[in-house]
């Protein structure tokens, strides 16, 4: 039985799927998978699953997208352009003027006067970073939103001006549902489905796309079969996965990927911040895909691509590479690589945080 253990003391990782038990007579807890998490047959497509998931949880509200002009802060974008006024809109664009791709910001501000939405860029202050105030609510589990959460929330504030009929959407965890970069697991699949001629197409796509010659591929799935021998906790919920037929529910470190980007996704911020890449029509419809039919020699995440160009038309703008300001926190690493080296070998990460210990509920 999976016993939910991490490294912060007295806190539990429930997998997603699972329930905790607790029992007072033993002080003991078990971690029992619903049958039902993951096995319901995916009936809409990605842009219904996403304007659905906003008509529901934004309801009237004024929404804000978390906006790095990347595939899906821009699928966001769109979807939020069908289903509110654009008056209810604003995009949200996180910088750094030393560190972030001028890439991120001329993507996002040209999608925005494309579609006629308000765009709010927000530079951040690196010290900003692990930084937490006092706040009225439990945080779940420590994770990586806390983070960011001083710059989320002034971000927000600058937004919503103080007004509490804002909703925030962020678009983390498609990368983790589509495997974005494809990864060379999925020709593991792509034999065991379709055989070995099929599985070389695949590869030579692959090392194409990729630019990884083909030896090296190889090896790396030679090595990988190796190590998939090895156990981990989240052996017991992927057993659980491959035992149903309902679904192709794709390799194992697909669903590792997804349950990490769900945990990274927990809400650790006062505000109200949505993600609905790891909702479960979201996850439903990534597992009820081939990984290996997502990619080609020039083209990723192909399935969601072509739902997008059919939902909102054929001039929807994509681009390939992805959004992100990685370069932020690398360089927060790099300043301060003393402290990060302490909580590692210390085991204080809840002690090392900036944290209003009288107002805080750890």
């Amino acid at each position: 039985m999976y016993d939910g253990t991490t490294t912060w003391e007295n806190i539990y990782e429930i997998l997603p799927g699972f329930s905790i038990f607790i029992s007072i007579f033993d002080l003991k807890c078990e971690f029992r998978l619903n049958d039902n998490f993951f096995f319901a047959k995916p009936v809409l497509d990605p842009a219904a699953i996403l304007e659905e998931y906003i008509n529901k949880n934004c309801g009237d509200d004024n929404v804000v997208i978390e906006f790095s002009g990347g595939l899906d802060s821009t699928a966001l974008l769109y979807t939020a352009c069908m289903v509110k006024k654009k008056s209810q809109i604003k995009a949200l664009t996180w910088h750094h003027p030393d560190i972030s791709a001028k890439e991120d910001i001329n993507a996002s501000q040209y999608v925005c006067q494309k579609l006629g939405i308000e765009h709010v860029k927000y530079s951040i202050k690196t010290e900003e970073l692990f930084i937490l105030d006092s706040f009225d609510h439990t945080i779940t589990a420590p994770n990586l939103s806390l983070m960011f959460y001083m710059t989320r929330k002034k971000s927000h504030q600058i937004c919503s001006r103080g007004r509490n009929d804002y909703s925030f959407i962020n678009g983390h965890g498609g990368d983790h549902l589509f495997f974005d970069p494809p990864h060379y697991s999925s020709l593991i699949n792509a034999y065991v489905d379709n055989g070995a001629f099929f599985a070389v197409k695949k590869l030579y796509q692959y090392s194409i796309f990729t630019g990884i010659p083909i030896l090296q591929v190889l090896k790396k799935l030679i090595i990988h079969k190796r190590r998939s021998k090895e156990q981990n906790h989240y052996d017991t919920f992927y057993r659980h996965c491959s035992e149903k037929n309902s679904l192709d529910y794709g390799s194992k470190e697909l669903i590792i990927a997804i349950i990490q980007a769900i945990f990274e996704n927990q809400r650790s911020c006062p505000a109200k911040v949505y993600t609905p890449f790891t909702c479960k029509n979201m996850i439903n419809f990534s597992l009820s895909r081939p990984t290996y039919e997502s990619f080609n020699k020039t083209q990723k995440r192909i399935h969601f691509k072509k739902d997008i160009y059919f939902s909102y038309g054929k001039d929807t703008i994509i681009r390939n590479s992805k959004g992100h300001i990685t370069g932020i926190y690398q360089k927060y690493f790099q300043q301060n690589a003393e402290k990060i080296k302490y909580i590692i070998e210390h085991d204080t990460i809840l002690n090392t945080l900036n944290i209003d210990k009288k107002n805080t509920t750890p």
